[in-house]
């Protein structure tokens, strides 16, 4: 996903559903092996728990305040000659520190606190690296200058109620002056802000994900850019940020896979996730040529014992995680790092590990995201995790054409139950057809 919130779920992608569902068989075999009731529950979604209910709302909005709140102090931290593996530290702690305030006091029938924390580790992509970028060695680290182009990434949770956002700025210093290269970057930051308060706005009841696909691509045309290929935003539930429910940042035609409509309704938490490219490619690729040179990973849904010890080390610290270790992380969250790093090559040959691959743009390409944590509403849609616009950003209408203005203000009246009766959640309705949009199957796991 560009972060990862931009892929599709894994049992949906071509050549994978196969895979899938023989893993699936065997790790029913082997969970007793493991004797966590917790691990295996981790991957159900029980429908109730929707923001119908006063108390999940505010679990998602306080993790939404842990985002904002940490967003800020690493934008006031980015200046020229500060340390990416330093911000990335950084802001790895301050999530911690954050998320550790709230509900101090709490504890479970068994004693133990109720589960909070990182989503997703900070990572700070700079200039041509689009995304996932987090330096494990001070080898790696790359060193901020005037006028770099730099998105941070990261993401909280309270007992399983997931918040993220992402935000693209330019490091400010005297070479930003008058300077062209600056003008022009801003320019493509200006046009993912307004597609994202665009598709924020368009996000009601009634509307569906293809409406929103085709504002960006107008915008993207009346910018003179294009929407960045691969990027898809998700529906969220409990301890699952990627659901199975999309919107496409960019479609490509192709006919060999149906992208589902969806319609938005009112109690959904989606995590809306826009971006834009100058140049005339718009993919963003990896470089890497082994899945274990990457940084962050994510455990599956394959269960398998292993007799490898490293392996056999890297499962045991996850499942001590229980629900918190199906979130991503870094090596930094083992006592043994040396021993992980090779449990974590081990479990990705086996497939119980996903990575995020760092992925790169072309070179002299300006790359502007914004990700934001919404939830749809009876009063509208409602950000969770939202910043004001960099300096030199602005959402500028007048750009975009008319009837997408029109679309984005247009109020659609919301369905309510009688009164008297509780409200509560309705699902997505599914629609497919034969002259139903499609998606290229080349865009698999991008950003995953």
């Amino acid at each position: 996903k560009m972060g990862r919130g931009l892929t599709r779920s894994r049992s949906t992608l071509p050549g994978k559903r196969k895979r899938c569902a023989s893993q699936r068989a065997n790790s029913a075999k082997s969970r007793s092996s493991f004797g966590n009731k917790k691990f295996q529950d981790t991957f159900d979604e029980n429908e109730d728990e929707t923001v119908d209910d006063p108390t999940i709302l505010q679990k998602y909005q306080m993790a939404g305040n842990v985002c904002n709140v940490v967003l800020q102090k690493l934008i006031a931290a980015i200046q020229p000659e500060a340390s990416v593996l330093d911000l990335c530290l950084q802001g790895d702690e301050w999530l911690v520190q954050e998320t550790g305030k709230l509900f101090a006091n709490t504890r479970d029938e068994q004693g133990r606190p109720l589960p909070r924390g990182t989503a997703f580790p900070t990572t700070i992509s700079v200039n041509e690296i689009a995304c996932h970028f987090q330096p494990y060695k001070e080898e790696e680290d790359i060193v901020l200058r005037a006028n770099d182009t730099v998105r941070i990434e990261f993401g909280a949770f309270v007992d399983g109620y997931t918040a993220s956002v992402a935000h693209t700025l330019i490091v400010d210093g005297p070479a930003n002056v008058d300077c062209m290269a600056h003008r022009l970057k801003c320019d493509v930051l200006s046009a993912a802000y307004t597609g994202a308060e665009v598709a924020l706005n368009m996000m009601r009841t009634g509307s569906t994900n293809h409406e929103v696909t085709d504002a960006l691509a107008s915008i993207g045309c009346s910018y003179g850019l294009l929407p960045v290929q691969g990027l898809l935003s998700h529906r969220v539930k409990r301890w699952e940020e990627h659901g199975d429910h999309i919107i496409l940042n960019q479609r490509v035609q192709d006919d060999t896979q149906l992208q589902d409509t969806v319609h938005f309704q009112e109690g959904q938490v989606w995590s809306l996730d826009v971006g834009f490219i100058n140049g005339s490619d718009n993919k963003p690729r990896s470089h890497a040529i082994n899945p274990a040179d990457h940084h962050i990973f994510r455990r599956t849904e394959v269960l398998k014992n292993m007799r490898l010890k490293g392996a056999r080390y890297t499962l045991a610290v996850l499942r001590e995680k229980g629900e918190q270790g199906t979130y991503p992380f870094n090596h930094r969250i083992f006592d043994k790092p040396l021993q992980a790093r090779l449990g974590i090559k081990q479990c990705l040959t086996e497939q119980l590990l996903d990575p995020y691959p760092v992925l790169h743009l072309p070179k002299g390409t300006t790359l502007g995201r914004f990700k934001w944590t919404v939830v749809i509403t009876a009063d509208g849609v409602k950000p969770l995790t939202k910043t004001r616009p960099p300096p030199g950003v602005s959402m500028d209408l007048k750009r975009v054409e008319p009837h997408i203005v029109e679309a984005m203000h247009a109020s659609k009246p919301i369905r309510m139950i009688a009164a008297g009766k509780r409200r509560r959640l309705q699902e997505p309705m599914v629609q497919i057809s034969r002259n139903e949009r499609r998606i290229d199957s080349s865009d698999e796991e991008l950003f995953e």
